[in-house]
């Protein structure tokens, strides 16, 4: 199984001091994007190399949509490694269509 060690990163094509890695995993590609320090600057990516933390989104396998991954968003930043492996394999697991379905709030 696929996991966050399995990204490799590179320059961000449109973010000065950020990253971006993606991966194809069946019906659906991660991208992982982050800022290489760890203040990023205004506009930057929602997630700091150095602090360990990350901005991810989902897509179909097409490119073009993106799975909602919250209630209120398509992306979730700040997320740890662990946190992007959890979704890597709940998308590997067969239930990627879950990943769109909103989640009980208590």
């Amino acid at each position: 199984m696929k996991t966050f060690d399995n990204l490799v990163f590179n320059d961000h094509p449109n973010t000065a001091g950020g990253l971006m890695a993606r991966l194809d995993l069946g019906d659906y590609q991660v991208s992982v994007v982050t800022m290489k320090g760890d203040k990023p600057q205004f506009g930057g990516l929602y997630g700091s190399q150095l602090a360990g933390t990350y901005e991810v989104a989902v897509f179909g396998k097409d490119g073009s949509s993106m799975v909602r991954l919250s209630e209120w968003d398509d992306v979730l930043g700040w997320q740890t490694p662990e946190q992007i492996t959890a979704i890597m394999a709940t998308i590997q697991e067969g239930n990627g269509a879950s990943l769109n379905q909103p989640q009980p709030t208590f």
